[in-house]
């Protein structure tokens, strides 16, 4: 217990930390920005880069992202069920219902308990999610709402995505064994150690960025809690559906177990929420920000609790 205590309160302090950063204006929201750029945009997928260069390489993950893909596409068709239904009239609910903010949330939070060691456990489920993201949901989004189509350079832009090509380019170089000539070679090495050091300071800064982005604003306090319950219903429903009769026939692993539950109270994909701001009205983009601040807090009361019930 205590030793779970103590890997908690740095969590916490550092959310904490953001929260006071924004509150007494010590960084402006357009230099957090940046910071944030960063960390998502060159940190995260270096760090992915990392895990799945360094990572035992099973095969049954090809059938865990296929079927984490269906169970986006299914989440994603049931909010668009439950958008043509008058009291979930909502344009942004299918994205809602079906994306999850793997970059910022799960990292930190996973490692925090578990160790970096075992971020692989929740990484295949989080490059099933990028996949998915950058190659479905996007393009989707801004069909639907600038009627822009599928060209080759959409194909292009999502395949150049920093965190796409870097867990591609870990796991190429994985299969090929390229980890031992690396650990051999001291130039690769000098490179491997720079990787490794800038992927460090992921988890620290992403807990402080969640904390600055905490803002919730009253009147659209009600509405958003309205639609992180139908979000926690749908990937709950359909993501222990998918768990019980198919992954769980081919993992069988407690250490999943716990990155499954931690993925599925992440809150919404922030990248789908940035480039809907592209298009949205401003009504719609104040409920968005307000459904991912409730469901950032839903998911640290969940983790504290999920937490204690594992002790």
């Amino acid at each position: 217990m205590q030793e779970l205590i103590t890997k908690i309160i740095p969590i916490l302090l550092l959310i904490l930390f953001g929260y006071y950063i924004r509150e007494g204006k010590i960084i402006e929201s357009k230099s957090m920005q940046g910071i944030r750029d960063i960390v998502i945009k060159i940190a995260v997928p270096l760090l992915l880069f990392k895990i799945f260069l360094t990572m035992e390489f099973k095969k049954e993950y090809i059938w865990v992202v296929f079927t984490m893909m269906v169970f986006f596409f299914i989440s994603y068709i049931a909010g668009k069920l439950l958008f043509s239904l008058k009291i979930f009239n909502y344009r942004l609910l299918p994205y809602v219902t079906t994306s999850f903010a793997f970059g910022l949330l799960a990292v930190p939070l996973f490692q925090g308990v578990f160790g970096e060691s075992s971020l692989g456990a929740i990484s295949i489920l989080g490059i099933a999610q990028e996949l998915f993201v950058w190659i479905f949901l996007v393009s989707i989004l801004r069909f639907e709402f600038n009627n822009e189509k599928i060209s080759l350079r959409s194909v292009y832009k999502v395949i150049t995505t920093p965190l796409i090509l870097c867990v591609l380019l870990g796991v190429v170089l994985n299969i090929l064994n390229v980890d031992v000539l690396i650990q051999k070679n001291f130039i690769l090495k000098g490179v491997y150690d720079s990787v490794d050091s800038l992927s460090s300071v992921v988890s620290p800064l992403l807990l402080v960025i969640v904390g600055y982005g905490l803002v919730i604003k009253k009147h659209y306090l009600k509405k958003a809690v309205k639609f992180v319950f139908v979000r926690v219903l749908v990937v709950f429903t359909f993501g222990y559906a998918a768990k019980i009769f198919i992954l769980d026939r081919i993992i069988n692993d407690q250490l999943f177990d716990y990155a499954f539950f931690i993925f599925l109270i992440l809150p919404p994909n922030l990248s789908i929420h940035v480039v809907a701001s592209e298009y949205c009205e401003k009504d719609e983009f104040e409920l968005s920000n307000n459904i991912v601040a409730v469901s950032i807090i839903i998911c640290l009361i969940s983790f504290l609790c999920f937490t204690i019930f594992i002790i």
